[in-house]
């Protein structure tokens, strides 16, 4: 520590030859505790009659010092020419109170790390041609100083840079919704963001804040840049690109020193591409059952506007009380769309409904933009007392994603839908399709990642359930 001086107010009362230099061997005494005496300039301080006087003890950290400091008033050191102003006694006897200052560490400078925010979105399905769409999101967290974020180096851990438009995604700050930088992937995985303005992205001391990553979806067409769907697109920060201003950095406020976050890496969620997806929603209003045929639930299907979807197979579960189910039926606005029965399994705790109706191709169907609307229906026997009972159905979740091939070659298998036979839910975003949908295409896929009712219960579980009860 260096120019060590009280202060009255904003004035220094030991100037000159009374300022304090601890020398080295002061500062490392075996006792840990050394005294210092500070001579008053002049004729000293005079605190009035009845009243206080603050003295504030102020000095420099020498560059370069990491240590830690506590300063305090010892009722064992000596003092002298304390005196009232009118009797000229000298003071005879002071009173101690809570005399330690806070501890204080001194840094060679302040450091900023980098994670995952918690609230990153969680995997899910976005449409081509799709704007501003959220990637992840960044934390970074400053320690021992405020730092400026000037750069923010990140890389492509899945997808191609082609399934972004201009190959570049966006950084904006979350806590004023600004946009402060852009990354371009010129080749490979890796890209390093342009500059950030001084003093546009200011991590507090000790404080945190959250940087976004957004990018816009290229368009998914026989003419490219993409011609399937099904890349699951992750951008994450780049840890292992630290060297210099190449990767991330920002400049410590009071350092103005650079200062770089660790070599970790995070791991975000990742958004899978689609020419198009459906959204399905529905009333989970009770209703009363009875003994006979009840409908069941009223399942509301719309296409993004992006691109028309077709449906090839949905999965209901089903729960019940001292009832059984029979005689299920699955209709949509053009009637039923199935010619295979819709099949309730052994256990009687699930049906399929499949889209094979060669009479119906156009509830298969939804138009881009547009929504159609189904029906299930079935006949309930309460066997409980005064035929009492309920039943449950919900719309089934996908539990996991269907591993695609290589970036751009499409979703399933060659076999088609046989490639997605595992999903509960089955359907096509028509990326290349001119069949309408052709069992054997390559564009089927399963539920996971959909929004609607699947977004209000988390991913990959069923959709809440509608209750019918007597």
């Amino acid at each position: 520590l260096t120019n060590c001086q009280l202060y009255n107010g904003a004035t220094s009362v030991t100037t000159g030859s009374h300022i304090i230099n601890p020398s080295s061997s002061v500062t490392t005494a075996s006792s840990g505790t050394t005294n210092q005496t500070f001579t008053i300039d002049g004729n000293g301080l005079t605190v009035p009659k009845g009243s206080s006087m603050t003295v504030a003890l102020k000095r420099d950290v020498r560059t370069g010092v990491t240590a830690t400091y506590t300063w305090a008033l010892g009722a064992s050191a000596g003092y002298s020419g304390a005196s009232g102003v009118t009797s000229g006694s000298s003071v005879s006897s002071i009173t101690f109170g809570g005399t330690s200052g806070q501890t204080m560490t001194a840094a060679a400078g302040g450091s900023i790390a980098v994670i995952a925010d918690s609230g990153t979105l969680a995997y899910n399905a976005v449409s081509s041609g799709s704007t501003g769409v959220e990637l992840g999101r960044l934390r970074f967290s400053a320690t021992n100083e405020a730092v400026d974020l000037r750069q923010v180096a990140l890389k492509l851990t899945s997808g191609s840079r082609t399934d972004l438009a201009g190959n570049q995604v966006t950084l904006w700050d979350a806590q004023t919704n600004a946009q402060v930088a852009t990354a371009v992937f010129p080749s490979g995985i890796t890209a390093t963001s342009s500059q950030i303005a001084s003093g546009a992205f200011t991590i507090p001391v000790n404080g945190s804040r959250v940087l976004i990553i957004k990018g816009d979806m290229a368009a998914i067409n026989t003419a490219g840049p993409i011609t399937q769907s099904g890349d699951t697109i992750k951008v994450d920060y780049d840890g292992s690109n630290v060297s210099g201003t190449q990767g991330t950095y920002g400049v410590g406020i009071a350092s103005t020193q650079n200062r770089q976050p660790s070599s970790a890496s995070t791991a975000m969620s990742g958004v899978v591409l689609y020419r198009s997806f459906p959204t399905f929603t529905y009333s989970t209003a009770s209703a009363v059952a009875s003994n006979g045929s009840n409908d069941l639930l009223t399942l509301n299907v719309a296409a993004d506007s992006k691109g028309d979807v077709r449906l090839q197979q949905l999965t209901f579960t089903i729960a019940t009380t001292t009832a059984t189910l029979t005689s299920p039926t699955f209709t949509g606005p053009n009637g039923a769309v199935n010619t295979t029965a819709v099949a309730i399994n052994a256990a009687g705790t699930s049906l399929t409904v499949t889209f094979d109706n060669a009479s119906n191709q156009n509830d298969r169907i939804i138009s881009a933009g547009t929504s159609k609307t189904y029906t299930l229906r079935g006949t309930l026997n309460l066997t409980g007392t005064n035929t009492t009972g309920q039943i449950q159905v919900a719309l089934a979740g996908d539990t996991a994603a269907i591993t695609y091939p290589a970036a751009g070659s499409g979703l399933a298998t060659s076999t088609g839908v046989g490639g997605v036979n595992s999903g509960k839910t089955i359907w096509s975003p028509l990326s290349t399709s001119t069949s309408n949908g052709a069992t054997t295409d390559a564009d089927w896929t399963n539920g996971y990642g959909l929004g609607g009712c699947f977004k209000d219960v988390g991913l990959g579980r069923d959709c809440t359930a509608r209750t019918l009860a007597k």
